[in-house]
This record gives structure tokens, C-alpha cells and sequence, in this order.
């Protein structure tokens, strides 16, 4: 299988116990992106990405200082800070791990299109879901979205699978171009009981996902019942609620 992650807002770089040097994908379209974002002024970036003063600011010097900052790159496993990241553990994993971990993971991204997990990355804020117009005529999804598909597509032959699982949000996941992805997409849920109903509690959600990548990565999980078969900090795979394309978990009561 195949493995889908959103990244998260926070990013507090931290240094792996390994060393890598691998490039992303996309570097040529993320210097068109660089270039558009390096135009806008710190009130622009506030407004666009509805962030403060103080992060746009920040966000203002990370892009007009891109290019000298390369004491800035660390891999995006151990880049990313935020609740998925955190119950992954990439810490907890050796080589072996982190290398298959490269091959079946993609974590989709607004500036960088995709990040593998060992890719070098540096701190950026630009959510999928930025309105911004380029002067190509084009917002982040149609940018990005044929490109993405295309490298799933071609990832899927290489490790020789046709099942796509999906633990990213919505924002990131409609980047991709669903005429053009190969394969079945299978999407997880997560759910708590509040009040009088099963509903999606976001930061829980977060967690679950990151310990179901983590319980990934650890077992080399290729079928979907591996996944189903484990519970994650008391969540269960739900059959009754499930369908063939959609994996639903609760929490135990």
C-alpha cells in the first residue's frame, strides 16, 4: 500500500540520529512558487494565509532569505511538529524503518507539492487551502494536482501496489486529480462518542493518525487487514460502520 499524510502547521526542525541529503521531487516548481511568494509584502502574507502580524513577519523572512538559509534543511519526519507528527515518533524508528518508510509514504504539501519522509525540507507556512492567485492564473490545487496524481501513479508500479490509503485531511487530499490516479483510495475515519453521537474530533483524529502510521512503519503493513486487526490507544476498526473504501475506527466506551 501506499500511504497518505497531511503536514502540520507546526514546524520545530529537529535533528534525525541519521544523516540524508535527499532533494525533493518538485524543486523546479517549488522556486515558481518561491518566486510569487517572495512579491507579497508582510500585510499581503497576513491576510492571505489569516495568520498575525508576528507569524507573517516570520513567514516574510523565510521566503525573501529562501535561498540563504541552507542550515535550515532537515528531513520532513523530523521536521513537522504538530499531533500526527508527535504520535508517529519518527525517533522511535531505525534505518531500515525510515528507508521503507520513504518508499510508502507521502506527505502532500502547499509549497513543496509532495514530501517523502527522509526529503529535506525548510520551515514554510502555505496551507493547500491559501487562496492565492498565481500569475499563471492558477490557485494551489490546480498547480499541483495533475503533478501529484501523476507521481503517485508511478510510485504505486514501483512498489507494486494498487491501494492508496488516505490519512490526510480534505484540504490536502482533493489536491489530486482523481481522472488521473490509478488505483483504489481507501479512506480512514476516526470517531469519539460526544453527547449523543459518533463524530470526528479533530485533534483526536490527529493523534489516531499518527499512531496508525507509526503501527504502519513498525509492521511493514501491506493489507488492509493488518490495520483492522489493531486497535490504536483503545480506537477499533468498526465493521458494521465500515464500507469497502472507507476504514471507520471509534473510540471504545
Amino acid at each position: 500500500m501506499l500511504f497518505l499524510l497531511s503536514p502540520s502547521k507546526k514546524i520545530n526542525q529537529r535533528n534525525s540520529k541519521y544523516s540524508f541529503d535527499i532533494e525533493p521531487i518538485f524543486t523546479e516548481r517549488v522556486s515558481v512558487l518561491l518566486n510569487e511568494l517572495q512579491r507579497k509584502s508582510v500585510h499581503e502574507l497576513s491576510s492571505l494565509m489569516k495568520i498575525s502580524k508576528k507569524l507573517s513577519e516570520l513567514n516574510f523572512n523565510r521566503y525573501l532569505n529562501w535561498e540563504n538559509s541552507k542550515n535550515c534543511l532537515a528531513s520532513a519526519f523530523f521536521s513537522f511538529s504538530g499531533d500526527v507528527y508527535k504520535f508517529l515518533d519518527p525517533y522511535s524508528f531505525d534505518l531500515d524503518d525510515l528507508y521503507w518508510a520513504q518508499d510508502h509514504f507521502i506527505i502532500l504539501s502547499g509549497l513543496y507539492g509532495l514530501l517523502r519522509p527522509l526529503d529535506l525540507m525548510k520551515p514554510y507556512r502555505l496551507d493547500m487551502g491559501v487562496k492565492i492567485r498565481l500569475s499563471c492564473g492558477r490557485n494551489l490545487y490546480e498547480f499541483w494536482k495533475t503533478e501529484i496524481a501523476w507521481y503517485i501513479n508511478r510510485q504505486q508500479k514501483k512498489i507494486n501496489t494498487n491501494v492508496i490509503l488516505n490519512l490526510s485531511s480534505n484540504e490536502y487530499f482533493k489536491v489530486i486529480d482523481p481522472s488521473i490516479l490509478n488505483g483504489k483510495v481507501v479512506n480512514c475515519i476516526f470517531q469519539d462518542f460526544v453527547g449523543d453521537q459518533w463524530r470526528v474530533v479533530g485533534v483526536n483524529a490527529k493523534r489516531v493518525r499518527g499512531l496508525v502510521a507509526n503501527f504502519i512503519i513498525n509492521n511493514r503493513v501491506v493489507s488492509l487487514d493488518e490495520l483492522k486487526k489493531n486497535t490504536y490507544s483503545g480506537y477499533r476498526y468498526i465493521s458494521s460502520e465500515s464500507k469497502e473504501d472507507c476504514l471507520v475506527f471509534r473510540q471504545q466506551i
